[in-house]
């Protein structure tokens, strides 16, 4: 289970996984808009073949459109909610850093990713 530290550091790594589920998502895209157009250029040659791989491609932009609900689903709603308790921990223990000599270290806060 990936962990997501209470600190500055901790949301900037919620917004580069934010960033890079939809950079792989809009990958998947392109590269099926561009096998399709590949196809449609050569389905005279691809003969009996042609309906096979049609039907696969479909497969794959179904599949990657759940994948792009979910993923639109945590960059939206889940994400944001993790950084905003992330926030609000930050907020709370703001100027207890355990850089004070008179205070004891603290350990490092952590947010469990479900």
């Amino acid at each position: 289970m990936a962990k997501y530290a209470i600190s500055q550091e901790g949301l900037d790594s919620l917004d580069k996984l934010s960033a890079g589920l939809m950079q792989v998502v809009t990958g998947i895209d392109d590269a099926c808009k561009t096998l399709y157009t590949k196809i449609e250029r050569l389905e005279s040659g691809l003969g009996v073949y042609e309906k096979d791989i049609l039907l696969c491609l479909r497969e794959v932009i179904a599949a990657n459109k759940q994948g792009k609900d979910g993923v639109a689903h945590l960059v939206t709603t889940a994400i944001p909610r993790q950084k905003a308790i992330i926030e609000e921990i930050m907020a709370m223990v703001d100027g207890t850093s355990g850089d004070d000599e008179a205070q004891p270290p603290q350990k490092k806060l952590v947010l469990r990713r479900r």
